[in-house]
């Protein structure tokens, strides 16, 4: 079963975030069948959430200009040229969460859980 994975981004403070680096953690028992042609693999890590542990494979995406808009107060932008296909083999519960690192933001993890019961797909927040 595919699912997709198509990530925005907002800033919520007045100055504009000219750099970002966004880190995304994949359970690694999820495949990416085409790739991540805008994501860069920078290796393996374990996670833990709600007391269970996940072996993730990390991918970084650097944003800044001059190739890239600030990302301005009150606007969203979509992180990825086309969205990455998430490949479900089983079902189960998969860990997919995300951190970014920018001047003047608290880092913080954000998780959410995708599961799939054979037949149907969600998000639930983690």
């Amino acid at each position: 079963m595919y699912r997709f994975l198509a990530p925005t981004v907002s800033n919520a403070a007045p100055a504009p975030a000219n750099y970002a680096v966004f880190n995304f953690y994949l359970d690694s028992r999820l495949a990416l069948p085409n790739g991540a042609p805008e994501l860069t693999g920078v290796g393996k890590v374990l996670l833990t959430c709600d007391g269970t542990q996940y072996n993730c494979r990390r991918y970084q995406l650097n944003h800044g200009i001059p190739g890239k808009l600030p990302i301005f107060q009150g606007a969203t932008f979509g992180l990825f040229g086309t969205p990455i296909n998430l490949l479900v083999s089983a079902p189960g519960r998969y860990l997919v969460a995300y951190d970014v690192i920018a001047p003047g933001m608290a880092l913080r993890l954000e998780a959410t859980y995708l599961e799939w019961d054979g037949a149907e797909a969600i998000l639930v927040s983690a």
